[in-house]
């Protein structure tokens, strides 16, 4: 009931201008816009999507810290990758993890991947926005994995917790500090002040103070200018 409430705004849109969804859709299609055959290029597209965790992210710093950067950092893509294998071991009905829930999370992974796997410029994480929770799930099964795979024993039941409990901080710690020394750097800074269209801010703000009205605030990651 929630989610059709939430959907039925944009339903009765699409419904009185079928156009919006067809129209745009059109445009980015992965078949128009990309050189070579359609399944060439859908493959391909595949492929940088199920990279974008720890290979190569989106390229537009609009969408990413730093362009390029992969969603995740090598310890927490470590999680990660063991969290796939636990679910790819449930859907052969093996594991620690039932088969139904490995169903689930694969479908989840394919259906809201399509719309970056189909469209252009794949990675694109606005595209894509539908698979991020399921990487931090995904990492957490594989953190929950290795917990598992500890020693147990009265003597070894502290020792194991912290071991574990060190890990996911430490995951946690290099992806924080990661995004703090991205944030800091200048060419990013500049790549977004481009990206997010910062002059044409300025020339707002230009606009708005020789009026003396409106918003005075300035784009404050602006790169230097001569």
């Amino acid at each position: 009931l929630g989610a059709a409430v939430v959907a039925l705004p944009m339903a009765i849109v699409l419904l009185t201008t079928p156009g919006a969804l067809a129209e745009r859709a059109g445009q980015v299609a992965v078949w128009r816009t990309e050189g070579g055959g359609a399944l060439a290029a859908l493959a391909a597209n595949a492929l940088a999507v199920a990279g974008m965790v720890l290979w190569r992210g989106d390229a537009n710093p609009r969408h990413d810290l730093v362009a390029g950067w992969p969603v995740l950092r090598p310890l927490a893509g470590a999680l990660w990758a063991v969290g796939c294998l636990v679910v790819l071991r449930g859907l052969a009905g093996r594991g620690r993890l039932g088969r139904a829930s490995a169903v689930a999370l694969a479908a989840w992974a394919v259906v809201l991947a399509m719309p970056t796997v189909l469209a252009e410029d794949a990675p694109h994480f606005l595209r894509g926005i539908g698979l991020q929770p399921l990487v931090w799930v995904t990492a957490g099964i594989g953190a929950a994995a290795l917990l598992d795979a500890l020693p147990r024993g009265p003597r070894r039941r502290g020792p194991s917790l912290g071991a574990g409990a060190a890990l996911v901080v430490a995951a946690i710690v290099i992806e924080a500090s990661a995004l703090a020394v991205g944030w800091g750097w200048s060419r990013a800074a500049a790549e977004r002040y481009f990206a997010f269209e910062g002059g044409a801010a300025d020339l707002a703000v230009a606009v708005d103070r020789s009026l003396g009205s409106g918003w005075r605030g300035g784009w404050a990651m602006a790169p230097d200018a001569p």
